[in-house]
């Protein structure tokens, strides 16, 4: 379910914004605690606002506007090796599972014998469409450098992931650091209205 939301948001961003601003997004990542119910299939089959609310129904951005909205920046491949050994650690219990986010747009492989925050040993940019199980064939997709310290990709995320990815590193007691940017590569304060707006979908 989370997956299909965080496969929502890459495909209604494509849709919505069809010349990608030159930069597409590659991929969304979804917090699971944004997600409090299922989405049951009804009488019409059909899915309405009503279904999306109870399925998302929390949050506020500091625009004050209900819902947690649509973020979008830049981080280093090598910063998204961050995000993916973090999800790592919290699928094998070693940081709590609020930490595991919910990817649309690549796949990851990791390796539990290797040491702490460094599992990832590699991840791939799906490739075509934003299909869940396009992402998850193995074999399929673009190898991603991410040792890549310099060029950026662009990510879409919920509000709350984007405030708290700054502070992560304290939260887990770690030097791991992610650093929202511009496009330019300018450094993003997701606490401060104007810069915050300025990223929203």
């Amino acid at each position: 379910m989370n997956g299909t939301l965080a496969d929502a948001v890459t495909g209604g961003i494509r849709d919505l914004e069809p010349s990608y601003d030159a930069s597409p997004v590659s991929f969304a990542f979804l917090t699971g605690g944004v997600v409090r119910e299922s989405i049951e299939e009804g009488v019409t089959g059909a899915v309405t606002v009503a279904d999306i609310y109870r399925a998302v129904p929390r949050g506020m951005g500091l625009d004050e506007v209900p819902g947690w909205p649509v973020v979008t920046f830049y981080i280093t491949r090598a910063e998204l090796r961050v995000l993916l050994n973090t999800m790592a650690e919290a699928l094998m219990g070693n940081v709590p599972f609020e930490y595991y986010l919910h990817v649309s747009g690549l796949r990851y492989v990791y390796d539990p014998a290797r040491p702490q925050f460094d599992r990832v040993v590699a991840a791939f940019r799906c490739s075509g469409e934003h299909t869940r199980i396009g992402c998850l064939t193995s074999g399929g997709g673009e190898t991603i450098d991410l040792e890549d310290a310099t060029s950026l990709v662009r990510v879409a995320v919920d509000a709350a992931l984007a405030r708290f990815l700054p502070e992560m590193h304290n939260a887990l007691e770690t030097d791991l650091i992610i650093s929202p940017r511009t496009k330019e590569g300018t450094a993003l304060d997701m606490d401060a209205v104007s810069q915050f707006t300025g990223c929203l979908f």
